[in-house]
């Protein structure tokens, strides 16, 4: 815990210096229209992070409230925006694919800074875990999404303001081509499409003696075995012929995210006390834009331990497995 305070107070002076290293230059260019300035409100954040307390402290001092008894969801496109800056707060529609058909989403649009918030009717006081359905915006920035939660117009403890949603990212493997030797390449392509190519959602063609194969969706045995013996590889090469690592795309879905800490110090979901009645959570952007589906509010189960998991078992603890699963670790 005093490592933690130390850290903090650490972190403040740094800002503190680099805030008024630049004050000339911040001063010229942060002016808002409601009036106050960019130093202003960074010295109410800083002076908010080093008053704040650890999430340790406040599961301590709310350790006799109970959890909540059941989810509440919120109408996300009920909302109020408390501060808009570079881009509007707008409903949107997404495509999302449910089996084969495609359905319209209503969604909501927030750009990377700014606040926006929501009015939630709790039933009673109690403990609950948040979940958020988004998607990222789409664009190939490697910063993940950034934000800060308030409820009732505060951070309920420093971990809060350090919110970090993932995007999606994709691996752009490049088409295997081969060049048979002692076979056609018609022969090669009705091969691989036996292999079960086409099934995963490859193209195979053949034309001008080759062979291409586009990457799979998945991988089977008899696939794998006809990669290895035509020495299938999906690979960009350099002028060396060495093979190069893809390249990662942003490529946006429908995401969950359970409010945790973005460092992994605590492992479990964060559980926020909300009061019977009416309660306002905010979410202020920090870094990229996303779409938001919903904000479910839920009671966190908790996880048994190893020992309660085996405990529970009851005789089937000294049960030896004889089945073995086979993972490909290339």
């Amino acid at each position: 815990m005093l490592g933690t305070k130390f850290k903090r107070l650490i972190a403040g002076l740094l800002a503190f210096i680099m805030l008024f290293g630049g004050n000339a230059v911040m001063a010229s260019a942060s002016e808002k229209d409601s009036g106050s300035s960019v130093t202003d409100t960074s010295l109410a954040d800083l002076k908010e992070l080093l008053n704040a307390i650890s999430y340790d402290e406040y599961e301590a001092k709310n350790k006799n409230v109970p959890k909540a008894k059941e989810a509440v969801v919120i109408d996300v496109l009920d909302y109020t925006v408390e501060k808009e800056y570079s881009e509007p707060f707008a409903k949107h529609t997404v495509i999302e694919t449910v089996g084969d058909e495609n359905q319209e989403i209503e969604v909501l649009y927030t750009p990377q800074d700014g606040s926006v918030s929501w009015t939630v009717q709790i039933p009673e006081t109690a403990k609950y875990a948040i979940k958020i359905e988004y998607y990222p915006f789409e664009n190939n920035r490697s910063t993940s999404i950034e934000r800060i939660l308030k409820i009732n117009d505060a951070v309920p403890f420093a971990e809060a303001r350090f919110l970090t949603l993932p995007k999606n990212w994709t691996n752009q493997y490049a088409a295997a081509v081969i060049e048979p030797e002692d076979e056609s390449a018609t022969a090669v392509a009705e091969a691989a499409e036996k292999a079960g190519f086409v099934d995963a959602g490859s193209t195979v063609t053949a034309e001008g003696g080759k062979v291409s194969i586009t990457v799979p969706q998945y991988m089977t045995e008899s696939m794998r075995e006809f990669c290895d013996t035509y020495e299938v590889r999906f690979f960009t090469t350099d002028i060396n012929n060495n093979e190069i690592r893809p390249t990662a795309v942003n490529t946006p879905k429908q995401m969950d995210y359970y409010l945790r800490d973005s460092s992994g110090y605590y492992t479990d979901v964060f559980e926020f006390v909300l009061e019977a009645d009416e309660n306002k959570l905010t979410l202020e952007g920090q870094n990229e834009s996303m779409y938001i589906k919903s904000i479910t509010l839920y009671p966190a189960e908790d996880i048994l331990s190893y020992e309660e998991y085996v405990k529970d078992l009851g005789d089937k603890a000294d049960i030896v497995g004889k089945d073995y699963i086979k993972l490909e670790a290339e």
